[in-house]
């Protein structure tokens, strides 16, 4: 078989999206067809058109998750251990941390050293405060 056509291997991305409801694919098919639309004309009228079912699919699907999440938590709130199944399901709850510091500021001693890396005279200027640094 790989001889005539390659094996390929793919991964679906489809998972129990229970809030992607028929509605919702409806309006993705035809945000996709005034997308294609637009792609064939390019006229301003048809990017408006193509812009504005966007935004409505866009909102259906805040609001459909939103409400799918919100009956979940009802449905589960008092099994913690399914409501907790749920989240992870939905891809709520990860187990892993990711910092969202840059690297540079990760290590408070650092950032602590640079500022005792030098010293600052306070002087009154009016009603404010003033920090003159003083490099050593």
């Amino acid at each position: 078989m790989g001889e005539i056509a390659p094996i390929k291997t793919w991964t679906s991305k489809r998972t129990n999206n229970s809030w992607f409801t028929t509605t919702i694919r409806s309006m993705v098919r035809l945000k996709n067809k005034m997308f294609n639309k637009f792609r064939k004309v390019k006229t301003p009228t048809a990017w408006t058109n193509y812009k504005n079912i966007k935004n409505e699919v866009t909102n259906a699907i805040h609001t459909e998750k939103r409400t799918h999440l919100e009956y979940v938590l009802k449905a589960h709130k008092k099994d913690s251990k399914m409501l907790w199944r749920k989240l992870i399901e939905l891809g709520i709850h990860k187990k892993t941390f990711h910092s969202i510091l840059p690297d540079k500021l990760n290590n408070p001693d650092k950032i602590n050293n640079f500022f005792w890396s030098f010293r600052a005279w306070k002087c009154l200027i009016g009603s404010w405060w003033i920090f003159i640094p003083i490099h050593y």
